[in-house]
């Protein structure tokens, strides 16, 4: 009983590793889409790419975050930056994209290394510490009142809200990897 619950369990674990190395395949796909975005978003003259194409790739980049290969995510890419790189230099800024990015880094800094060979943890564990820093150095460059913003009554409480949310989660998720 025991054997055939072994040969079972390990036919399981086969398939679900084959399925999860495929899954990480096609979002890449899915992730370099959005990145050629982004790239295309920076490198055109304003308003060539409309802002709400880059509000849903944001949001659709912070939905497969979970499930991309880590080593893509702080990697260089084709277009010679990487998406951390991307996110801070030009996305947490406009007021119009800060939140979904920060949707997207609470993705990559909720995400567990386990599994992973020592070196790999290192680098994730650097580039999640170079993030914070970065996370930091841009929660200093805020308005000084963005927490007064966030509880008056005024026409950008929720978005204010919603933004000190997010960092604070953002926060939290370094605190509790490191």
């Amino acid at each position: 009983m025991d054997s055939t619950l072994d040969k079972i369990f390990s036919q399981v674990s086969s398939k679900v590793a084959v399925l999860k190395s495929s899954l990480e395949r096609e979002f890449s796909a899915v992730v370099e889409l959005c990145i050629w975005v982004f790239d295309q978003y920076v490198r055109q003259p304003p308003g060539a790419i409309k802002a709400s194409l880059v509000c849903s790739t944001l949001e659709t980049l912070s939905k497969f975050l979970g499930w991309i290969n880590l080593q893509e995510i702080f990697s260089t890419n084709a277009f010679g930056t990487n998406l951390l790189s991307i996110l801070f230099n030009n996305f947490w800024d406009p007021l119009q994209f800060r939140v979904d990015c920060l949707k997207c880094l609470n993705e990559i800094a909720s995400r567990d290394p386990k599994n992973k060979d020592a070196s790999e943890v290192a680098t994730y564990k650097q580039n999640l510490r170079d993030c914070f820093i970065a996370t930091v150095q841009k929660i200093h460059q805020l308005p000084t009142n963005h927490l007064q913003l966030a509880v008056e009554n005024g026409p950008q409480r929720e978005y204010w809200r919603n933004c000190v949310n997010q960092i604070t989660l953002l926060l939290s998720k370094y605190y509790t990897k490191n």
